[in-house]
């Protein structure tokens, strides 16, 4: 993407407002790849796009892993959690979804979970993705090279998605962006 004049930045979370402010003020072209589950950043976007940055969000109160455990198809899913295998045994998988899946609907995991394509495993996909503790930071793609994997695996099943999912109009978002920009 540099090839393109595109530089990526991390906006560290909540002051991702204010770096995005601070490029605004270069004059740069600015495309804000963001979350939506956090009040204050949200209640910032509309002074964003009203300044001309192309907005390029999840759906209301949703994490970047929650949208794309929502949207992406089943076997991207599986993809992902077999990508989660590299560092962590199915079996304690399958025990920390069934300790969220309990705490969200009170009922436990079906025996046929990995085959059955149902919103509360995805919502629970989603969570688990971004689990913190006290201990340590437990999320699966919070690395360079995690994050990769995930764009790849995201890319991959692009085509597969429906036009009106937010992680293909994301993408699509993206993409348009770079190349027009």
């Amino acid at each position: 993407m540099s090839l393109l004049g595109v530089k990526i930045t991390d906006g560290k979370g909540n002051n991702q407002i204010k770096y995005t402010k601070g490029f605004v003020e270069t004059k740069f072209s600015i495309c804000l790849f963001c979350d939506s589950d956090v009040e204050i950043v949200n209640n910032e976007k509309i002074t964003l796009i009203n300044n001309g940055v192309i907005l390029c969000d999840c759906d209301n109160l949703y994490a970047l892993e929650h949208q794309i455990f929502n949207d992406l198809p089943w076997n991207g899913v599986k993809d992902l959690i077999a990508l989660r295998e590299e560092e962590q045994e199915f079996s304690s998988i399958e025990q920390s979804l069934g300790d969220i899946v309990k705490k969200n609907i009170g009922t436990s995991l079906s025996k046929n979970w990995f085959t059955e394509d149902t919103i509360e495993i995805r919502k629970a996909l989603g969570q688990l993705s971004t689990k913190k503790d006290k201990k340590q930071d437990k999320s699966w793609f919070k690395t360079i090279e995690k994050g990769y994997n995930l764009g790849k695996i995201c890319l991959n099943y692009y085509d597969s998605m429906n036009d009106n999912q937010r992680l293909k109009q994301q993408i699509k978002i993206l993409m348009e962006w770079i190349d027009n920009d």
